[in-house]
């Protein structure tokens, strides 16, 4: 079944989207996972790097931006905080 919402204004532009995104993302200096999570507006895509055990640092991307903003940061972060591993 079709999702009934998506920003995309055809299939071919959604897979091309999703496929710059991917290649993108295996750019992130550290290493993570992804999470998809529920809030009450619905999932929200999460990355998520370092030890559980450390309490979380959130980075929220600004205006129309996505996690790979922090791209050019988070190994900087990483040495500052130890935070990501």
């Amino acid at each position: 079944m079709e999702d009934l919402y998506h920003p995309f204004r055809s299939a071919a532009a959604k897979d091309e989207y999703l496929a710059y995104y991917d290649e993108q993302a295996r750019r992130w200096p550290v290493a993570s996972e992804s999470q998809l999570v529920g809030t009450s507006f619905g999932q929200t895509f999460v990355r998520v790097s370092g030890p559980e055990e450390r309490p979380p640092l959130v980075l929220l991307p600004g205006d129309s931006e996505n996690s790979l903003a922090w791209i050019p940061v988070i190994e900087a972060l990483r040495q500052t905080t130890g935070r990501t591993r």
